[in-house]
């Protein structure tokens, strides 16, 4: 019966490409018949070219709407569906600390089973750098490691344009039939959570308004049209720095702080390495208390003491006597030493910072290098500079790496606080600068023709960075060749930008 049935699918698709296949030709052929011909062979054309398409349509119809169905559709199946390997972005080897909040996150996941509800929903909230992230890492990959049959699935929602890709991005790696409307991509994404219960989806680092105080963008109501609906059995996980406007979504959140001093000289120990032998409790504890005993800092300045092989009462000696809360005398000394042997290190960080805060294309840096600036450019075609420049940003935790370099999907992250340090150590010849190079690299990689269907993922990934850039340039300049070049970028891109959310809202009204 499986092979038979097997077998049938066969047939029917390749009927169903042989169809497409005829069809496509016989329109593409049109015109020129058009251009040559009158009459019954026109007529002819044009009414074979109707008969193809409609069998097509038929067919494609009755085809994929068993291929998309689910098992209720299909009593007889007993095939699995296609689950992919996870996504989860690596989990740091010195995350430690924070088995009581990990605890409370799967408490709270599974107290909806308790109360009936099939859509469980716990939101993590907290200053940057209190860890918010890895802590979904770690829960999301003990989730995927306990069973590998369910799906296992990152999302970063930095934006509604990229949460949106990604979840058409999703449904397409899903093997769901693709449709010109979003919405109903989305709804056939919807349909297979349902009837494929126990996964798991981490909507990673929901961004605030503008001023940084209210609920995400287009508030948690905004946020429902892209979660799956609660009829879907499984989990999500949701990181962000919005502490209110939640309590109609879930009642069920937890507040991340820093660590606690045990746990936090415990990091430091782990971090440093030797420091478990010869390092006090009393230096430990000076340094977490001026950094806040955040995991970033406490990561940033660990990784400094150690590459410099310095003690810790060497690098207290190199911080003001009150250092600030916001952590950036830790960055500081980091892209300072740094720079003394990539000096272009922190010009990466420069363009990086009027880009969004993940997700920047290494492809796009190289093969548009020609707009930036000379160091920078010869850096990124020297392997040997650029990669153990990248390596060292990394080891600082200044810059994140993910993707894979041999496919050619290797994406920069700078976490946002590190970005907001670096705009505040440049002048405004800088910002001038660096915010306009950014505006060329974005319409540079940008496509010329945002409205053609094929190129619609890769528009929908720039978006989140042409946001950026066009709300970030600064034209404070009196270099009127530059800037003339870089206003010539920036009407070019929003011309490109306006035709990609045109596009794309003609597919959602559709």
């Amino acid at each position: 019966m499986g092979a038979s049935r097997n077998n049938g699918d066969g047939s029917g698709k390749r009927l169903l490409v042989g169809l497409y296949t005829a069809t496509t030709g016989s329109v593409a052929v049109l015109p020129i018949v058009a251009d040559h011909a009158n009459g019954p062979a026109l007529w002819a054309v044009v009414s074979v070219t109707g008969l193809l398409g409609a069998a097509s349509a038929f067919f494609t119809r009755h085809s994929l709407g068993r291929g998309a169905g689910s098992s209720a559709e299909e009593p007889g199946s007993t095939e699995s569906p296609y689950v992919p390997p996870h996504n989860l972005p690596s989990l740091s080897r010195y995350f430690t600390g924070r088995d009581t909040e990990l605890g409370r996150v799967r408490e709270m996941l599974t107290d909806g089973d308790q109360q009936g509800a099939p859509r469980r929903i716990v939101v993590i909230h907290g200053m940057g750098g209190a860890g918010k992230t890895q802590l979904a890492v770690a829960h999301a990959r003990t989730h995927a490691q306990a069973d590998t049959t369910t799906l296992t699935w990152w999302l970063p929602a930095t934006s509604t344009e990229r949460l949106r890709d990604r979840l058409l991005e999703l449904a397409a790696i899903l093997g769901l039939p693709a449709h010109e409307s979003e919405y109903v991509v989305l709804s056939r994404l919807w349909g297979w959570l349902r009837d494929n219960p126990g996964w798991l989806l981490v909507y990673d680092n929901v961004q605030p308004d503008g001023d940084g105080a209210g609920p995400p963008a287009d508030g948690p109501h905004g946020l429902e049209q892209f979660l799956p609906s609660d009829q879907c059995r499984g989990t999500i996980l949701i990181t962000t720095r919005v502490r209110q406007g939640w309590a109609e979504l879930t009642e069920h959140r937890l507040e991340l702080l820093g660590l606690s001093p045990t746990r936090g000289r415990a990091f430091l120990r782990l971090r440093i390495d030797g420091a478990a032998e010869d390092t006090e409790d009393a230096s430990l504890d000076a340094l977490g208390r001026q950094l806040g005993w955040l995991p970033l800092d406490l990561e940033t300045a660990g990784a400094y003491i150690e590459r410099e092989g310095i003690s810790v009462e060497d690098y207290l000696a190199q911080l003001p006597e009150h250092t600030s809360t916001n952590g950036f005398e830790t960055f500081r000394l980091s892209v300072e030493r740094i720079s003394r042997e990539a000096p272009e290190a922190e010009n990466l960080l420069r363009l990086c910072s009027y880009l969004a805060s993940e997700d920047v294309p290494h492809s796009a840096l190289y093969e548009h290098r020609a707009v930036l600036p000379d160091g920078l450019r010869r850096a990124m075609e020297s392997e040997r500079v650029f990669h153990p420049m990248v390596r060292e940003l990394v080891e600082h935790s200044l810059l994140t790496v993910s993707g894979d370099q041999r496919r050619g999907s290797v994406t920069f992250g700078v976490h946002p606080r590190v970005r907001q340090f670096i705009r505040s150590r440049m002048d405004q010849d800088d910002r001038v600068l660096w915010s306009q190079v950014a505006v060329r690299l974005v319409e540079a990689a940008f496509p010329a023709w945002p409205e053609q269907p094929e190129v619609r993922s890769a528009c929908e990934r720039l978006m989140p960075h042409a946001d950026a850039v066009i709300t970030e340039v600064s034209w404070a300049s009196d270099d009127r060749v530059a800037r003339g070049t870089a206003r010539r970028a920036l009407i070019e891109l929003l011309h490109r930008v306006a035709s990609t959310r045109s596009s794309a809202a003609t597919g959602r009204a559709r």
